[in-house]
């Protein structure tokens, strides 16, 4: 089978099937890459690519020489197939800007501190991060994959502040805060959002501190704005 965007959101759709129905519960190990890729008809490549969505997105784990495991069964707040009444909805939105005012206080610090990393650190991860928004790109309208690019973009300037507290307290954040997350990519929008990744990295590649730092604060600003207003600019 060959690796197309669909061929993609088909195995994405297989794994969220087997978590969501139980054949993979919790605290389960995957089936090996051999078994899953025979049973698929997919190359390794696809597979990994599906299965580092799920990793970023906080639903598997992979761990060095033990293989990938369930840690998470919240594949309907993943897919957004919960419904919410309108006091669910209050609290989602309360929810949802809590972590806004923390990730406006942290983040904004973090791209000061990377900007501050030498020149040959900064480009390692410079070349991530464009990894990141090419996949943001490719994923436009298609709201798992593109989540997860977004979310691993900001781990990797957390992580590239070179301050492990940042980016441990980054990762658990994503971590722990999926439906919240997918609420503000649905008040955002892709393009918005993209955008403003863009603004960000054209800044921490001309060296501009002040300005790197400002357009990540103006990037968290403007889906406090898109919350608290329904405003979707950028």
């Amino acid at each position: 089978m060959a690796r197309t965007p669909a061929v993609t959101e088909s195995v994405f759709e297989y794994v969220r099937d087997k978590i969501r129905s139980g054949v993979w519960a919790v605290g389960d190990k995957l089936p090996s890459e051999n078994t899953l890729t025979g049973e698929l008809n997919i190359s390794r490549s696809t597979l990994r690519e599906v299965l580092k969505q799920y990793i970023a997105l906080g639903i598997l784990a992979s761990y060095q020489g033990r293989g990938t495991y369930v840690i998470s069964n919240a594949i309907d707040l993943l897919t957004g197939n919960v419904s919410h009444g309108s006091r669910d909805r209050d609290e989602i939105a309360s929810a949802v800007e809590d972590v806004l005012e923390f990730r406006l206080l942290v983040e904004p610090r973090c791209v000061a501190m990377f900007m501050e990393r030498e020149e040959l650190i900064r480009r390692q991860f410079i070349a991530e991060m464009e990894k990141c928004n090419a996949r943001m790109e490719e994923n436009v309208g298609k709201a798992n994959p593109f989540i997860a690019a977004d979310i691993a973009f900001h781990i990797l300037i957390a992580e590239g502040s070179g301050n492990r507290v940042f980016a441990e307290s980054m990762r658990v954040l994503f971590e722990k805060t999926l439906l919240q997350h997918r609420q503000i990519n649905s008040l955002f929008g892709f393009q918005d959002g993209l955008r403003c990744h863009r603004r960000i990295l054209d800044a921490v590649r001309e060296g501009a501190s002040g300005k790197a730092e400002r357009e990540m604060r103006h990037h968290i600003q403007q889906a406090l704005a898109a919350l608290q207003d329904g405003a979707r600019t950028c």
